[in-house]
């Protein structure tokens, strides 16, 4: 099928709408299951990015594919814009993806233009639409929840924060011991994206075989503390 070289056939998600973790979404994407309709929506601005990075990938490969991606902001595109890119046809991959960012600052004139859309949407694409916060009570809303995958990116919960250090760790090359978990745990707190940075400087000091032990994590704290990182 194409890019990445999509080595396994991607799969068409039950249109049934469902709420799911970011890491069931990995998981989803890892058995090369793909819903048409996404909605990527929580405050933490790091999980969402790597949401819709990670459907990119999954969809397009690893390199960028301008002809099958197309970039729309809510306050600047029309619901008709965005039903047209929506349904063209892929070229030399498996679906298009269509994002649109800050989806919480559409008309209501253009979410009526996407309602229809939303009821039969186009199965060779996937369209992702991406905000901190949607409000419930419009129809726009009510439609997508009942036909989109929503990807949760809320601030995570103290349970979840060790699964997800992990794999994080193991997105950027990195594997860490319990104790290397716990210690970048304690020294960044709840900030995912502080948790991230810091993960890409173990990356950078990582051993040849990409596992660090405690005292290696020490070290990228402690610099980390001297020289706290410009996170954009």
């Amino acid at each position: 099928i194409g890019q990445r070289g999509h080595q396994h056939q991607i799969n068409r998600l039950s249109t049934m709408a469902s709420t799911i973790s970011h890491a069931q979404l990995n998981a989803q994407l890892a058995q090369g299951t793909i819903a048409p309709l996404y909605v990527v929506v929580g405050e933490e601005d790091l999980l969402r990015d790597m949401a819709v990075g990670a459907l990119k990938t999954a969809l397009l490969g690893d390199g960028e594919n301008d002809f099958n991606c197309d970039l729309f902001y809510g306050d600047d595109v029309s619901g008709t814009e965005i039903v047209t890119c929506a349904s063209e046809v892929a070229v030399f991959a498996a679906r298009r993806v269509v994002v649109v960012k800050a989806a919480d600052k559409l008309p209501a004139r253009e979410c009526d233009a996407i309602l229809p859309y939303l009821k039969e949407p186009n199965d060779s694409a996937a369209v992702i639409f991406v905000a901190p916060k949607l409000d419930g009570r419009l129809k726009f809303t009510q439609a997508l929840a009942r036909a989109a995958v929503t990807v949760d990116c809320s601030p995570l919960r103290e349970a979840q924060w060790l699964p997800w250090l992990r794999q994080d760790a193991e997105r950027v090359g990195v594997r860490l011991n319990e104790e290397a978990i716990e210690l970048l745990k304690e020294a960044c707190g709840g900030d995912a994206a502080l948790h991230s940075e810091v993960q890409s400087l173990l990356n950078m000091h990582a051993q040849v075989d990409g596992f660090l032990d405690k005292p290696a994590v020490e070290e990228v704290v402690k610099r980390l503390k001297d020289e706290p990182p410009s996170l954009l």
